[in-house]
């Protein structure tokens, strides 16, 4: 039966100035992950259930946070990543934390999705009671007065139970890439039988936990109907932070479940531990021209399969275990094997190189990004996506606004091009593909479809884009625009009530992340003494009313520095104030 084999093969990233001189080493012996930075860019989606994407999404990488926009994307452009592994955690209210690893290459751009499971709740019961609570995929058994708020103090009360199985041999629900640290620090591959999400909340939503002192039993169904099941078990939580599946405790096996004790809830597996190599190559067509987006499938004698998706330089990187003879495949876009290798057992890290295959359905796009006004776009992006809005392909666009993608149609599906602008927060009309033809030349595509909403802030010599749902209130003085996303992207500025197309501003704060190691943040009352220019004003490009979009633009200095924030925002107000400018 198949039972998930290696890591997910998510990619490295995009255009780089930096030589590899540059790469720079740090060993940390708590981490199996050793670090070489590169720097590189990621791109990708956020879905939740049912494959629906999710916006204001909190990306987390190395410290550094982003958001997801209305469509569920996110970009992270240029930025210092592991060549070893990146775990990109996305969080979001009312979903359970997740996220997957990326290995980054110097030059390249990696498309990362992460897919969330909703948080459900299953059952309930009095904390000083004990309690049996089962769940599709398992059970809880909890001990009376075990339950403890986040500051450890004794919870009293009702206590909601969220729980969420996964199918290890689901690889896009699955989280991180299966590798861990074990109970005597040594790093292992993670041989899972089953997978279960576990939160506790009290009566006004708090996050609760239990008393290390007063362990739960939980019981954990072999979901994957596994043929060798062995009679005790490691058990591993997942650490959200890391990305590292950490061994702790042990689970016997009752029947066709797992049972063990547990001292805290999050992601909890039971799990073989084994020693891993990494396997790496490049997947080209017979031209040798890089196919970026094919599937890489990779079977074991006694295991089963697992697969992912070379990047955009259509390499591959993962993580498999020792002694497994294997076979390697590429797989088009209809499920059809169009490569097949043998892979003796590995006893080190294996890189396959260029793997060359025939495509019978090569459909070669090209084209050039530009804006409004006809000048190419240097900082774009392009997918294709499939009829549902699904992503197929995407890649970043070369410092002259060109692309040029390789997708194997096979199926001869209906296929759309849309086109972003980072700079310039825009968007293409989405145009249908015709696959009739091998090699399709689109010219210019036009990115001139302004976002819905948004802040760009320049400061410092960095840029950042905030999208997402502002809060706003036009209707007291002071006026305010508001974006809280997290400690690390929020956006609050207020300004008197206006009647003409210019404000005085009163407040203004900004908090982001600059895509190096430190947080820009800005933070004044104007008209009072701090670091900004008292001068600073807001100018609108139309004076907003009810109903209406109102964009603008601030420009002051800031502890000797210079800024602009543009916006455009959506006056939700149902009234107006229109009073004489300060």
């Amino acid at each position: 039966m198949k039972k998930i084999l290696f890591s997910v093969l998510i990619l490295a990233v995009l255009s780089s100035c930096r030589k590899d001189s540059d790469i720079t080493k740090v060993i940390d012996t708590q981490d199996p992950i050793p670090t070489k930075n590169v720097e590189s860019s990621i791109t990708g989606r956020v879905f939740g259930e049912g494959n629906i994407p999710l916006e204001n999404t909190t990306i987390e990488i190395n410290g550094k946070n982003y958001t997801t926009n209305q469509d569920g994307f996110y970009f992270i452009n240029n930025t210092p990543l592991n060549a070893n592994g990146n775990y990109i955690s996305a969080v979001k209210d009312g979903y359970f934390a997740a996220g997957k690893f990326t290995f980054a290459r110097l030059g390249n751009t990696d498309n990362v999705d992460i897919y969330l499971q909703k948080k459900t709740e299953i059952g309930s019961f009095n904390s000083s009671e004990s309690k049996k609570v089962d769940f599709n995929g398992g059970y809880v058994i909890f001990q009376p007065n075990s339950i403890i708020d986040a500051n450890g103090n004794v919870y009293s009360g009702n206590v909601k139970v969220l729980a969420k199985s996964i199918n290890p041999n689901d690889l896009y629900q699955v989280p991180g890439d299966f590798r861990g640290v074990s109970a005597d620090k040594n790093s292992f591959f993670a041989n899972i039988f089953n997978i279960s999400a576990i939160e506790l909340q009290g009566t006004s939503g708090q996050k609760l936990n239990i008393n290390a002192s007063k362990p739960a039993t939980i019981g954990l169904n072999i979901i994957n109907n596994a043929a060798n099941k062995p009679s005790a078990i490691s058990l591993s939580y997942f650490d959200e932070k890391t990305g590292n599946w950490v061994e702790e405790g042990t689970a016997n096996l009752e029947g066709s479940t797992y049972v063990g004790k547990v001292s805290h809830f999050t992601f909890w597996a039971a799990n073989q531990l084994k020693k891993y190599f990494k396997i790496s190559g490049q997947v080209v067509n017979d031209q040798n021209e890089v196919l970026s987006n094919f599937k890489v499938r990779i079977t074991s004698s006694t295991q089963g399969f697992a697969e992912d998706k070379t990047n955009n330089q259509g390499y591959f990187d993962g993580f498999v275990p020792a002694d497994e003879a294997l076979k390697l495949e590429i797989i088009d876009n209809c499920g059809n094997s169009i490569f097949s290798q043998s892979i003796n057992a590995l006893t080190t890290d294996l890189d396959l190189k260029a793997i060359k295959v025939v495509l019978k359905n090569d459909l070669n796009i090209s084209g050039t990004l530009v804006d409004c006004n006809s000048n190419p776009i240097k900082n774009g992006l392009i997918y294709i996506l499939n009829s549902s809005g699904g992503t197929l392909s995407t890649q970043k666009t070369a410092s002259d606004g060109t692309f040029n993608i390789h997708y194997n149609n096979c199926d001869g599906s209906k296929m759309f091009l849309v086109g972003y602008d980072f700079s310039n927060p825009s968007v293409s009309n989405k145009i249908s593909i015709s696959s009739t033809n091998n090699k399709l030349n689109i010219g210019n595509l036009l990115v001139c479809n302004q976002l819905d909403e948004y802040v760009l802030v320049n400061y410092n010599g960095s840029s950042k884009l905030i999208t997402g749902n502002f809060f706003h209130d036009f209707s007291t003085s002071p006026l305010s625009i508001n974006f809280l996303g997290t400690p690390t992207t929020m956006f609050q500025m207020s300004f008197d009530p206006i009647s003409t197309n210019e404000a005085t501003m009163k407040s203004l704060s900004f908090a982001y992340d600059n895509g190096g190691s430190t947080i820009e943040n800005l933070s004044c009352n104007f008209c009072s003494s701090c670091d900004c220019n008292d001068n600073d004003k807001l100018n609108l490009n139309t004076v907003p009313k009810p109903g209406d979009y109102t964009s603008g633009y601030l420009v002051g200095i800031y502890k000797n520095t210079s800024y602009r924030i543009d916006f455009k925002v959506k006056e939700i107000i149902n009234y107006h104030k229109c009073l004489k400018n300060k």
